[in-house]
């Protein structure tokens, strides 16, 4: 056999199983769908729920294989008033309570969770400062809430 043949069929073999490879992906992504829906109906409750006043667009945009990483675009909206911008404020990320949620809802997130929030604070967005709300000229940032794997 020629190294051309042996290239031609190393080629054909991986095209093959980069192809198996992106289907099994594209399954995954397809079963995954019933659980980002559900974590993030979880989520929009919790930013529609009976402590906040404000409107928030709230969207889960990944949940990973494991579910040990759930991705959550969260904005500030235009013309909604907030007293900061600050998320540390506005979620308090009490892990055992979002599993338990989750687990109600029929999805298992995993022991050692991370929930990374991509933030958008919407130009026009209004945030609190003694009497008077300032207007925002708009900006993004990503923080990230660790479960510790050594609680307990």
């Amino acid at each position: 056999m020629t190294s051309n043949a042996w290239l031609a069929l190393i080629f054909a073999n991986y095209s093959q199983a980069l192809s198996a490879f992106y289907a099994g992906v594209m399954f995954l992504e397809k079963i995954m769908q019933p659980e980002v829906a559900t974590i993030n109906d979880l989520f929009v409750n919790y930013f529609t729920g009976k402590d906040f006043e404000n409107n928030y667009g709230v969207q889960v945009t990944s949940l990973s294989n494991l579910n040990s990483l759930v991705t959550v675009k969260l904005s500030f909206l235009k013309n909604h008033t907030y007293c900061c911008g600050e998320l540390t404020c506005h979620f308090k990320a009490d892990f055992a309570q979002i599993r338990k949620r989750a687990k109600n809802l029929g999805v298992t997130l995993a022991q050692n969770l991370t929930i990374k929030f991509d933030v958008i604070i919407e130009d026009g967005a209004l945030f609190t400062l003694g009497d008077s709300a300032q207007v925002s000229k708009g900006f993004k940032y990503t923080e990230s809430f660790c479960e510790n794997m050594h609680e307990t």
